[in-house]
């Protein structure tokens, strides 16, 4: 009886591994695991303070991954938050691109002598830059666009996605510590809601624009990529197809190809946001401009979302955009 248990038991180990290691597979060729995570969208440049008063309810630890971060008021809540005795783990790009700064640098001088503030680089991580924006917290999450800067919140349009879900969590949780002790990040790690660049973003996104049946909504701040490129080009007849893009010299190909009735430079606020929206039900929120370098070598973090609610207010924000 008891070698029949232990023999059950090995088997159900054995099934459950090969339906993690397989589970990403089978998502990608009918989307079936896309679950219905929600809570709230936050659009940028007005809710400072609502991403502050939620990182200052954390009572026991945070963990931050981010390109950048020179937001003062953050920075100090840092402080506030170490002398409670919370435990803090940051990490963070050391050599940006084009910098003029390193923050990294910066960020260690001035957390010295705060012992559970732990800050660390990218040179762990297989990838190029580390691009991903997210904050883990007690019990909840943050997937942005934006970087924690001071035009992040006053000058950019940025897009913050705030919840609860335990099982998204908890793959965030796995893929930061993964990032952080040098470990490979594997696709059973990765929840079916969830892109990581540069592992399974790539064919996410390119399946999910390829299989837009009636429109397609860009909002980013630029499309260099050109395998994206082409399949744009190839959907660009949809009955909606619409793209925003930041007012930069960079984006004078996309608007010279598929002319302004489809494609607009925005000055003001300036586009910072990296959203797809799919047929109105898969919206795409995170950290990947749609370049070569973000699909194929940076560490990018994205969540497919497909609650109505969610999708009506980017959709709302969108059309206010293109107007403007």
């Amino acid at each position: 009886m008891f070698l029949f248990i232990f023999l059950s038991w090995c088997v159900q180990i054995h099934l459950w591994d090969w339906y993690k290691k397989n589970s990403y597979e089978n998502y990608y060729r009918n989307l079936s695991w896309i679950q219905n995570i929600t809570w709230e969208l936050y659009i940028n440049p007005w809710n400072f303070q609502s991403y502050y008063d939620s990182l200052a309810s954390t009572k026991s630890w945070l963990k931050i991954q981010v390109y950048e971060f020179t937001e003062k008021r953050i920075r100090e809540l840092m402080k506030i938050l170490a002398k409670k005795w919370m435990e803090i783990k940051i990490i963070i790009e050391d050599k940006k691109y084009q910098q003029y700064r390193n923050t990294y640098k910066d960020l260690i001088k001035l957390f010295t002598g705060f012992q559970n503030i732990q800050i660390k680089s990218d040179k762990q991580m297989w990838t190029e830059y580390i691009h991903a924006k997210i904050d883990l917290l007690d019990d909840d999450f943050w997937i942005k666009t934006n970087n924690i800067t001071a035009s992040a919140f006053k000058s950019s349009r940025e897009y913050m996605f705030h919840s609860y879900d335990v099982w998204v969590r908890k793959s965030l949780d796995m893929i930061f510590d993964k990032d952080r002790n040098w470990d490979k990040i594997e696709n059973k790690d990765i929840h079916p809601n969830l892109l990581i660049c540069n592992i399974n973003c790539r064919y996410g996104i390119e399946k999910l624009l390829n299989e837009a049946q009636e429109s397609i909504y860009i909002q980013t701040q630029y499309i260099t990529d050109t395998s994206i490129f082409e399949i744009l080009k190839n959907k660009s007849n949809l009955s909606w197809f619409q793209i925003i893009v930041a007012d930069t010299d960079d984006n004078d190909k996309l608007l010279n190809y598929f002319w302004p009735t489809k494609v607009k430079k925005l000055k003001k606020p300036y586009i910072h946001a990296k959203m797809i929206l799919i047929d109105d039900k898969y919206l795409i929120l995170g950290s990947m401009n749609l370049s070569q370098n973000s699909l194929d070598k940076n560490r990018e973090i994205w969540i497919i979302l497909i609650d109505q609610f969610l999708v009506n207010n980017f959709k709302k924000q969108f059309n206010k955009d293109w107007k403007d």
